[in-house]
């Protein structure tokens, strides 16, 4: 999680002002991490806020604290979590410079493919 988006566009209820944002890996779980204390402006667009660090979760809990208005209802008409899963980040973290194997047709044995030209190596030495 690195950044979330919340608007309400009800017309006639409150906006939210303070709000906790807790996430978890698991549901139903009674270990939430808190993600952070966020304070709202008292607009009826979408507000973005990011997060002090990032997070890897499934789960997302929104704990609103207090409102603006005096409207008895708080709803929330939009809720967006961006960020990026860990295998992104393991696909991007990964050394370059690492050798894959790699598979080659060579023509000299009718189109069978070898791993990493061993086949052509083995010939060579007389295999």
């Amino acid at each position: 999680m690195e950044t979330i988006e919340i608007a309400n566009f009800e017309l006639f209820s409150s906006t939210m002002e303070k709000f906790n944002v807790f996430f978890s890996t698991r549901y139903p779980t009674r270990e939430w991490e808190h993600g952070g204390l966020f304070h709202g402006k008292a607009e009826r667009t979408i507000q973005s806020y990011n997060m002090a660090e990032e997070y890897y979760a499934k789960f997302v809990k929104i704990d609103v604290l207090s409102h603006f208005g005096k409207e008895h209802y708080c709803p929330l008409s939009l809720v967006r979590v961006f960020g990026r899963s860990e295998v992104e980040e393991l696909d991007d973290s990964e050394d370059p410079s690492i050798e894959h194997d790699t598979v080659h047709v060579d023509k000299e044995t009718n189109g069978k493919a070898t791993q990493n030209g061993l086949h052509a190596e083995a010939k060579k030495q007389g295999r």
